[in-house]
């Protein structure tokens, strides 16, 4: 069973190498590729990626021209990947790749796989504060995410029907409107340490959190309603 990971980037030139070795490493033995979609990086990552592909062909570089949308380019990569299991994952090393073959595991038997946040690092009490205040609004107006220990989490894997169609272009907490809308029954959950951004800067800032609330009022009108069964970006 194979899987394709893809990493939306912008301006992570400096996370690529670590993050490629660090995927190869933890995926040795499986069939895999790695899907780099990155949205006009002026610091060169379009680039590092380039030159790493000419010697490794499980990379792929999808090079968009401007800022397109973080949903868009999750998209993006599902259009050009080639297996059915994906993996959606952050290039700044935060989301840990030893995770990965845990969630391809799971996703032997389940549609969607969330990696849930059960400790972080580095953040500061009203970083904390913030998060589980996000948390408890998507469990408000998103009555499918209520069970889920993460569903902020932007780690996740999948069977690509699942996250087909239902992402929006631009979508902002792409898990929250795959688990909203996306066409799954089983679902599984993979702990993991989240650990503090080594390079690069976070995305995160008040026009974020302005998205978050349209985000939230557009799933409650629009998203799926329906009970989550079988359950036992700048990041929020």
């Amino acid at each position: 069973m194979g899987v394709s990971v893809i990493v939306p980037t912008y301006n992570e030139k400096d996370n690529v190498l670590p993050l490629v070795q660090r995927i190869h490493k933890a995926l040795k033995g499986l069939d895999y590729e790695i899907i780099f979609v990155d949205d006009g990086s002026p610091d060169g990552t379009a680039n590092m990626v380039r030159r790493l592909a000419v010697t490794d062909r499980r990379l792929k570089l999808i090079s968009r021209p401007r800022k397109m949308g973080l949903g868009s380019a999750v998209l993006t990569g599902v259009g050009v990947s080639s297996y059915d299991r994906i993996v959606v994952m952050d290039a700044d090393l935060q989301h840990p790749p030893e995770v990965i073959p845990l969630m391809v595991r799971e996703l032997e038997n389940k549609d969607l796989v969330v990696a849930t946040r059960q400790r972080i690092s580095g953040w500061e009490g009203y970083r904390l504060a913030v998060s589980k205040l996000a948390r408890a609004l998507s469990y408000t107006f998103v009555p499918r995410a209520r069970g889920i220990t993460d569903p902020l989490s932007g780690f996740f894997g999948a069977r690509k029907q699942v996250v087909d169609k239902v992402i929006s272009t631009s979508g902002y907490k792409i898990l929250l409107e795959v688990i909203a809308r996306g066409k799954w029954k089983s679902l599984g959950e993979v702990p993991y340490v989240f650990a503090g951004r080594k390079s690069g800067k976070s995305k995160l800032n008040s026009k974020e959190y302005v998205n978050y609330i349209r985000l939230l009022f557009g799933l409650a009108f629009c998203g799926s309603k329906e009970p989550s069964p079988g359950l036992a970006d700048g990041k929020l």
